[in-house]
């Protein structure tokens, strides 16, 4: 059995029909759900993609990793679902376009093909874990992030291109590796911002044309959001949807088209979702909104079958559900409170600074629990903080 992820990244559950009866424009994914186990509680472990991911990949909880704001890189000696796949015979690959997964933050030699637009990075990786012996030199390194992400982001502004390399890429991996026993990691990052949705889906979707050109970095990092431009997102951010969703569509194209689709595991999941206004609010680096933290999550087994799952789960879970699936059985040794999801917003200021209008949420690392109904959130002071590290290994 294959097994393939294909990470949605920063997909809100509202706007899939699968979640959402009222949207018209994710087909692919609805098809897909139907033949799938759709959970309607499951949770990121952070409302971010480092440690989002991170946490999938490990099967461990952000203080556990260590792979958050306060750290912005993967250790060396974390081992990753394709290590553990690898070990066991599987062919592995890792193809995506998203700046917090490029070799400079850790992402390289743990699979065995490799697509980034980010592969110089890794040049700098030595000097950048130098940049974490001080609070000084942190302070440089966190003015470096904000300032690469930017740059990086603008290099992928061209999503329709972006898209097109990673699916041409997946194409290429699955024709030489379809005839043997395969896993694939796949990042779309369509619904991400900065949105730049193609013509014709934001001609489906009345993208208004003044606000087309909105740049919401400064909106993500901090910025007054006004009524007008939460519509405009909102229309571009549908638009993105809808690209996504096709792009998704041929993805699944391409696995049936190289036979592998009916006897694959097929993992699809968001990361972390996106506010629109909510809170008066834009991006998803200030809160633990259910709209960032609850996160659509389908997984098809080969025989087809599917149903609604309602019991909360965590995005850390699915690296052991893998893995038992795969009869590579592991225990999940790390949960924390049955029934419930747990995660952490480890560091809730935007790279060392706080940002205007949002002070409700920068007052120390919030703790969430999260059940089918309610998230419960506790700001953690020193001195809980000196609990959670001594139980948990430590986040910082």
């Amino acid at each position: 059995m294959n097994v393939i992820v294909v990470v949605l990244d920063t997909l809100r559950t509202d706007r899939i029909s699968a979640y959402n009866s009222s949207v018209d424009f994710t087909p692919n994914l609805h098809e897909f759900s139907e033949a799938a186990d759709t959970y309607t509680s499951a949770f990121s472990q952070s409302p971010w993609s480092l440690p989002s991911q991170t946490s999938f990949l490990s099967g461990m909880y952000p203080w556990q990793h260590r792979a958050t704001q306060l750290k912005p890189f993967l250790g060396e000696e974390l081992r990753l679902l394709p290590s553990k796949l690898k070990e066991n015979g599987f062919r592995t690959s890792f193809i995506h376009n998203n700046t917090w997964l490029n070799p400079l933050l850790g992402f390289t030699g743990r699979f065995d093909m490799e697509h980034t637009p980010f592969r110089k990075t890794s040049y700098f990786k030595g000097f950048w874990r130098k940049l974490q012996k001080t609070r000084f030199t942190k302070k440089i390194r966190d003015k470096l992030t904000l300032s690469l992400s930017k740059h990086l982001l603008g290099r992928s502004i061209k999503k329709e291109t972006s898209v097109s390399r990673e699916i041409g890429k997946a194409d290429r991996f699955l024709f030489k590796n379809r005839d043997r026993q395969f896993f694939m990691y796949l990042n779309l990052v369509g619904s991400h911002y900065p949105y730049n949705p193609p013509e014709k889906y934001r001609e489906r979707h009345s993208v208004d044309k003044e606000l087309f050109e909105l740049d919401s970095m400064p909106l993500e990092y901090g910025g007054e959001i006004s009524d007008r431009e939460v519509e405009a997102l909102n229309h571009m951010y549908n638009a993105e949807v809808d690209f996504l969703d096709d792009s998704f569509g041929k993805v699944l194209g391409l696995l049936k088209k190289h036979g592998v689709y009916q006897d694959s595991l097929i993992v699809v999941f968001s990361d972390h979702g996106e506010l629109i206004g909510e809170e008066g609010k834009f991006g998803h680096h200030f809160s633990t909104n259910r709209n960032l933290i609850n996160v659509p999550l389908m997984i098809r087994t080969p025989d087809g079958s599917g149903e609604k799952v309602k019991e909360p789960v965590e995005l850390r879970e699915i690296h052991y559900q893998v893995l038992n699936r795969c009869g590579l059985n592991q225990e999940d040794p790390y949960k924390m409170i049955e029934g419930c999801a747990c995660g952490i917003y480890e560091k809730p200021t935007i790279y060392g600074r706080r940002a205007n209008g949002h002070e409700s949420d920068l007052s120390g690392p919030v703790f969430y629990v999260a059940g089918e109904e309610d998230i419960e959130r506790h700001k953690l002071g020193l001195d809980e903080v000196s609990v959670i590290q001594e139980q948990f290994n430590s986040f910082s």
